[in-house]
């Protein structure tokens, strides 16, 4: 899937989360924009939900929906980017693994277009 923005826009991300065991700790999310060479260029931090559902508080199949808004730079180059998200402890910001053994999701390409 490839989604088209334009710089200095705010790109709606709806992620719908859900916990196959009791989760103890309380994890932070990241949503980061990548561009081509691995460098995050536009990124949305915090606890889930707009820091209303802290991760300990989770129960095991209930979803749970985490909207952000990622504010592109109104200087952000055309082109494609990448965009990732996961999880991580705020103490020392080691993130959770995901299948695969990678710390991340891949969850879409970004067009980003100059034309307004």
């Amino acid at each position: 899937m490839c989604i088209r923005d334009r710089p200095g826009g705010v790109l709606p991300v709806i992620l719908r989360w859900q916990a196959t065991q009791p989760v103890s700790a309380n994890y932070h999310v990241f949503v980061h924009l990548l561009n081509a060479g691995g460098e995050r260029v536009a990124q949305s931090d915090g606890q889930p939900a707009l820091w209303t559902r802290p991760t300990s508080g989770w129960s095991v199949g209930k979803a749970i929906e985490d909207r952000h808004g990622l504010s592109l730079p109104a200087d952000l180059l055309p082109g494609d980017y990448t965009l990732i998200v996961g999880l991580y402890t705020p103490s020392d910001g080691a993130r959770l693994l995901v299948a695969g053994g990678s710390d991340h999701a891949l969850l879409t390409t970004i067009q980003v277009d100059s034309r307004r």
